[in-house]
């Protein structure tokens, strides 16, 4: 089954009015989208997820690849040890395999394993201290964003790159997303909100463009720099210096 007619399916399974929200976040995530290249898989997503553009969602789907009848808002405020004991060891043994020197290749459900371990270390230790940074963990983030009441939080202990694949890897609409950018940017230098930028130019350009007027009119410093740059995403295109794995 070819990526055009996936995207086919999908589009006759979600409304047309959420197309723009759902389809680019889907897309976002290489791991989710070659997953739902899949005929078995798709055909259960749409089965599950149906025409509810809002829980077309890394959660949902990784959730859905593990296995399990789980849904991610009940881990907003419940252990997983309470729902699904054997799968809080099943996670936690993920993430000592994936913590290690060399560990194996990373699948969306593995992905969503690490997001349960992650919520799991946050609801015993109250902190998002000494979480992986790596960007080789930008699924399990963007999975874990639904599993937590208050993802900024965990949001902004992470490096630019994961902050913009997360929240794009999630159906939110335009304005949400640009409101979850302004909020994450009051915690950032400078030079990381030119680099938020960057990033987020190579994946979302339309969007970048409505962040930047509302960033640029609360920190001149910014749209005094970025004035004279020719291109603002430009180094970064070149590069291949981007962060996120969206699908072409």
């Amino acid at each position: 089954m070819t990526n055009s007619s996936c995207l086919i399916e999908l589009k006759h399974a979600t409304p047309r009015t959420a197309w723009a929200q759902v389809i680019p976040a889907l897309r976002q995530d290489t791991l989710i989208w070659n997953a739902l290249q899949n005929p078995d898989f798709r055909e259960l997503a749409i089965s599950k997820l149906g025409g509810n553009s809002q829980i077309w969602t890394p959660a949902h789907l990784s959730l859905l690849s593990i296995k399990i009848d789980l849904n991610p808002e009940a881990l907003r405020s419940t252990s997983i040890s309470e729902l699904d004991p054997e799968l809080r060891i099943q996670a936690i043994q993920t993430y000592e395999l994936y913590s290690s020197e060399s560990p194996p290749e990373m699948t969306l459900a593995t992905a969503g394993l690490l997001a349960l371990s992650l919520h799991e270390h946050h609801r015993l230790t109250h902190s998002w201290q000494k979480i992986p940074l790596s960007t080789h963990w930008h699924t399990p983030y963007a999975c874990l964003y639904q599993l937590v009441e208050q993802p900024m939080l965990f949001l902004n202990r992470l490096p630019v790159p994961l902050i913009i694949h997360t929240i794009l890897a999630n159906p939110l609409t335009p304005e949400d997303q640009i409101e979850a950018f302004l909020s994450i940017s009051t915690t950032l230098t400078t030079h990381q909100r030119l680099a938020m930028l960057r990033v987020l130019g190579y994946h979302r350009p339309d969007l970048t463009r409505i962040f930047a007027l509302k960033l640029w009119k609360g920190n001149q410093e910014i749209s005094n720099r970025a004035r004279y740059s020719d291109n603002l995403y430009g180094d970064f295109r070149c590069s291949g210096d981007y962060g996120g794995d969206s699908v072409p």
